[in-house]
């Protein structure tokens, strides 16, 4: 059987028609997606501070909003599913030359101390640190020319004792009645900060949320250091695990360290409840349904 080869000439082909990609739209796509990740990423803090405050999700639907004493807070729902709080501490906001001021009030304060010393308690710091502002105020006119001045000398004192001997960005949080418990995940330095909240209007039950906060680890080594100073107990590698209450905020902590958490010191803390659970609290919250509850109640009330 004979066989041909096909033979062609390449002029003979036409050629398919290829449709020029659009360069404007992919390089804007391209931009759009940088500036995004970009801003997700923009990170802010005080030089006197060691916790990063990260921009918080634009594209979240926001569930509540809210203010404490030291800080505003906004929780809302991400686009990935995640509920974020994100808080922003008065500090933050503070223009370049108020936080100079602030900063070089703590270091005058860590000075006096070490040269002086006496007690560190709130009260006698910021008695420490209130003499210090009045010898400043003119300074901080320049910043707040029209705040109440004494409110404003109430905050910058709050923040000094905050930044030199107090619990730095974890009195923020346990400062927030809504606030339950507080997780460190190691490493601290590329884990957010994430909470456990109760009492938001439109959710019956507890929400676990990741916070807008990322702490260096000298902000956990200092909390360490006052969770080992407040109940003496030791804490090292051979002593990887301490439990211990946090007096000054109603709260017990667990602190995990190497060779237990092979990548930092983790840290759980949680808050004592202030209200008892009733069986009415646990139907409100979604706990238990009210036929349980039922039996639970039967079963108490004629116990033998």
């Amino acid at each position: 059987m004979d066989s041909k080869i096909a033979s062609f000439r390449i002029s003979d082909l036409t050629p398919i028609p290829v449709t020029d990609p659009d360069s404007i739209s992919v390089k804007d796509d391209i931009l759009t997606a940088f500036s995004k990740t970009v801003e997700e990423d923009v990170r802010t803090k005080p030089s006197y501070t060691d916790c990063w405050v990260l921009n918080p999700t634009e594209d979240s639907r926001i569930l509540s909003t809210y203010r404490t004493r030291y800080c505003g807070v906004s929780i809302g729902f991400s686009m990935n599913g995640e509920t974020e709080y994100a808080v922003s501490p008065l500090e933050y906001s503070y223009p370049d030359n108020m936080n100079h001021i602030v900063m070089e009030v703590i270091e005058e304060v860590r000075s006096r101390h070490r040269s002086e010393g006496g007690r560190i308690d709130r009260d006698s710091i910021m008695g420490m640190a209130r003499s210090i502002i009045v010898e400043r105020m003119a300074e901080i006119d320049e910043s707040f020319p029209n705040s109440n001045k004494e409110h404003l000398v109430d905050d910058i004192c709050n923040i000094v004792y905050r930044y030199s001997v107090g619990a730095g960005i974890f009195e923020i949080l346990l400062t927030d009645p809504h606030i339950e418990d507080v997780y460190i995940d190691a490493p601290c330095d590329s884990n957010r900060i994430y909470v456990t909240l109760n009492g938001i209007q439109g959710v019956n039950s507890h929400i676990r949320c990741r916070t807008n906060l990322m702490v260096q680890s000298k902000e956990v080594s200092n909390l360490i250091n006052i969770l080992k100073r407040n109940s003496g107990l030791r804490f090292s590698q051979s002593n990887p695990i301490m439990e211990t209450d946090f007096p000054d905020f109603d709260a017990r902590a667990t602190v995990i360290g190497p060779p237990m958490s092979p990548l930092g010191n983790a840290i759980a803390i949680r808050k004592h409840s202030v209200r008892p659970w009733t069986l009415s609290r646990l139907i409100y919250n979604g706990t238990i349904d009210p036929k349980a509850a039922g039996i639970l109640s039967f079963l108490v009330d004629n116990r033998s």
